[in-house]
């Protein structure tokens, strides 16, 4: 892949629909470690076989789904 990517799991706990993916998503695609920006992928473990996932696109900011992310 030609971008980089980050991928935040979300506590069992945590709601993910409700997540503040719009706070930490640009918190994190700008962090200095990242000196080309990042892809931010907001993922919660529903159990072996199921995922849900919440991406920020760096430069865009929240979008409905990632291909290179997937």
């Amino acid at each position: 892949m030609g971008n980089p990517h980050c991928i935040v799991f979300i506590d069992g706990e945590e709601d993910l629909d409700n997540y503040p993916v719009g706070v930490f998503g640009p918190e994190i695609e700008n962090n200095q470690i990242f000196p080309n920006k990042t892809n931010v992928e907001f993922v919660k473990v529903k159990d072996m076989n199921e995922i849900s996932l919440r991406v920020w696109e760096r430069g865009v900011g929240e979008t409905l789904a990632c291909g290179t992310g997937a």
